[in-house]
């Protein structure tokens, strides 16, 4: 069956494009070789909520964790185990259900601006992006904050569009719960409340003035509602790092930056300004997650459509605030923080996705004006090379680098005590161990510590504060300068 012929039909795309995620998800959850460094931090949290509640959510960060928590939950109906491996397989569950139903309401927001056989083609990109597809399957919380701005950002379409005041007030209830996820989906929020503004000034939409002021109203309560819940539980709404990157509090990131081998603009001298290197950091970034097949596509896309003025009017409204939103945030965290991760351009690359098709039209134009070629077949043709060249690193088993992270882990969990105390930089290595840890942070060894872990990349040698015996050595089989040595504490 031809692509136009399953995203004609109707929910045909999107019921195939729920499976295609679940399948891709489910089959990289099975074959993680390793969670994300921060997942452990996750997981921990959500063990928490069995303390109560009130007492766990004192960190802004609880929305992920509770969702952890409430998976976990979930999946002890079939299963009562309550080891780490069962709370990373909750962590990745959680992810992936947010990653399915994220796709939802991007369908239905693509359906609206570029019509269901565009937007089946633009997820179907957006699904098989290697990067994007592990990020769906990690214990990460991108891909819910990914489902709730998308579900606010429809909600609040559907508002504006049909003039009905219960979709303001689920956008503001949204953007208040999923504040807990990641603070930036208060924007839609503000969004919404700029359009407002502007709609009681100027009256450009056809909802009148009073039920416009309505609308912000109950929006307003409905997105206050579960901050001032959480305020009174523990005394603060605004997260430190955003604090922080709203303070402008200068920290050096220039050695950072100097050091950041893996950004070719950098390498190449052509940034030296700090805004201009956080710059080039997104590009690269943004690039890599694209494979940089899609880059000059997605860039024609947006080009034409701005050219022919195909812009939806909720596309001008929103793109361009939540774009330079976005891409002023990330410049802030380069500039306090020193870096700029793949998964943070997530989010423009979701939201700018449904442009690529446009572009793919623009190639296929071009190419049946000089050569005559047809275009349907030409567009299917950039589609399927595009599809190739990502399932050429989709089905990657994530961190398979790391495998000697679980080699470490294992013979741990073989040849310890369960009350054994482990001494280690990577908390991973013990959480797969399913024993208790301290961090490496200062190079002391705590008394209750009776092993320690040393990474042991291109022979920087560790000294530890502590007399030591080394027990085993674990080689990476990718490098053969890392490896990790494993000691007893005396």
């Amino acid at each position: 069956m031809k692509i136009q012929e399953i995203a004609q039909k109707k929910y045909a795309g999107l019921i195939t494009l729920l499976v295609i995620a679940s399948v891709i998800g489910i089959y990289h959850i099975a074959t993680t070789v390793l969670i994300a460094k921060d997942g452990v931090y996750y997981i921990e949290f959500a063990k928490s909520f069995h303390s109560g509640f009130s007492r766990t959510i004192s960190d802004n960060k609880f929305g992920y964790p509770l969702l952890i928590f409430l998976v976990h939950k979930l999946l002890n109906v079939f299963s009562s185990s309550n080891s780490n491996i069962s709370w990373i397989i909750s962590a990745q569950t959680t992810t992936l259900l947010c990653r399915v139903l994220a796709i939802v309401p991007l369908y239905f927001i693509g359906k609206k601006i570029i019509g269901a056989q565009k937007t089946f083609i633009a997820l179907l990109i957006l699904l098989f992006l290697p990067e994007a597809a592990e990020f769906g399957a990690d214990t990460l919380r991108d891909w819910p904050y990914i489902f709730f701005i998308s579900m606010a950002l429809l909600f609040l379409l559907y508002g504006i569009e049909r003039g009905k005041i219960i979709f303001f007030g689920l956008t503001g209830l949204i953007c208040g719960l999923g504040f807990f996820i990641r603070p930036e989906i208060a924007q839609i929020a503000l969004y919404g409340g700029l359009w407002g503004i502007a709609n009681i000034i100027w009256h450009k939409f056809d909802m009148s003035r009073l039920r416009t002021a309505t609308a912000l109203c109950v929006m307003s309560i409905c997105f206050i509602l579960p901050l001032g819940f959480y305020a009174s539980h523990s005394g603060k709404v605004i997260p430190d790092k955003l604090k922080a990157l709203v303070a402008s509090k200068s920290v050096e990131a220039d050695n950072h930056q100097k050091n950041d081998k893996s950004n070719v603009l950098i390498r190449a001298g052509l940034f030296d300004n700090k805004i201009l290197t956080a710059i080039g950091t997104f590009i690269e970034r943004l690039g890599k997650m694209m494979m940089w097949y899609f880059v000059p596509i997605l860039g024609l896309g947006i080009y034409s459509r701005v050219k022919q003025n195909q812009l939806h009017r909720l596309e001008k409204l929103f793109y361009p605030a939540f774009a330079s939103l976005s891409l002023l945030m990330l410049i802030a965290l380069h500039i306090q923080y020193g870096y700029i991760s793949s998964r943070h351009c997530l989010g423009i690359i979701v939201f700018t996705i449904f442009f690529i098709p446009a572009g793919m039209e623009s190639i296929s134009k071009l190419f049946a004006d000089k050569f005559r070629w047809p275009k349907v077949q030409t567009t299917q043709t950039i589609l399927l090379i595009g599809l190739g060249i990502c399932a050429s690193r989709l089905w990657e088993p994530i961190r398979m680098d790391k495998q000697y992270y679980r080699q470490a882990s294992n013979w741990l969990k073989e040849n310890t005590q369960e009350n054994d105390i482990i001494f280690s930089a990577e908390p991973r290595i013990y959480f797969y161990a399913e024993r208790q840890g301290v961090l490496n942070i200062y190079g002391h060894i705590p008394t209750e510590c009776k092993y320690a872990i040393r990474f042991n990349e291109n022979d920087k040698e560790i000294e530890f504060d502590r007399p030591v015996k080394l027990l085993t050595q674990i080689k990476s089989k990718s490098s053969k300068s890392k490896k990790i040595d494993i000691f007893e504490v005396f």
